[in-house]
This record gives C-alpha cells, structure tokens and sequence, in this order.
C-alpha cells in the first residue's frame, strides 16, 4: 500500500508538475511572442526614424546645395555691382577732370575778357581825351 500510495504520489505529482512546467512554458511562450512583438515594434520604430533621418539628411543636403548656389550669386552679384560702381566712379572722375578744365578756361576767358574790358576803358578814355583835345585846338583854330 505504501507502495501504490509512493505510486499514485508520484503519479500526481508528475502530473501536477508537467502541468506546471506546461502552464510555465506556455508563460514563457507567451512572454517570448510579447517580446518579439515589442522588438519588432520597436525595431519598426527605428526603422521608421531611420527613414525620416534619412529624409532630412537629403533636405539638408539639398539645402546646402541651394545655399552654396545663392552665395555663389551673392558674391557674383556684388562682384558685378562693384565692377559698375568703380565704372561710374572712373566715369564721376573724368566728368570731375572735363569740368575742372571748363573751369579753367572760362576762368581764362574771364581774365581775357576783362583785360579787353580794361584796354576798352583806356582807349575809349583815351578817344575822349583825344576828341576833347582836337575840339580845343579847332576851337583856338577858329578863333
């Protein structure tokens, strides 16, 4: 009896324990299928973020594309301005030497023109003085 109570014993206890190990194992399955699914959740996750890194990367590189293309015409666009600014400076220069020789020669014409206007003077003074002398001597003639 002892013998078949050992018997039944262990036959309950084998039964109770694989149904353990069973309801363990199907646990662990369980949380084995719980963590593939959060892998693979997570790894989607980063797979995604990847992409989306990836994305941006190209949009920056673009943009830095673009923004090198417009410092190149900036720097073109100054570099044409400045070539027109010193074109009109040459230009404000030679302007500025063609009046500063005008101003000579008018300033020359004026002293010419009053040199003739002193010599007018003197010789119209001189005609008067002359007239006034030959009106006395045909005067002191008639007399």
């Amino acid at each position: 009896m002892k013998n078949k109570l050992a018997k039944t014993t262990a036959i309950i206890g084998l039964a109770l324990g694989s149904g353990v190990i069973g309801y363990a194992a199907s646990n662990a399955f369980q949380d084995l299928d719980t963590i593939k699914a959060n892998f693979n959740t997570v790894l989607q996750y980063g797979q995604t973020k990847s992409q989306r890194v990836s994305e941006l990367e190209s949009q920056l590189s673009n943009n830095i594309l673009t923004q090198e293309q417009l410092k190149a015409e900036i720097e073109q666009i100054k570099s044409d301005k400045q070539k027109e600014i010193e074109a009109k400076q040459r230009e404000i220069e030679q302007k500025q030497q063609e009046i500063a020789t005008k101003q000579q020669e008018a300033d020359s014409l004026r002293q010419q023109l009053s040199t003739v206007q002193n010599d007018k003077e003197q010789l119209e003074q001189r005609v008067s003085e002359l007239r006034q002398y030959t009106d006395q001597k045909v005067g002191e003639l008639g007399k």
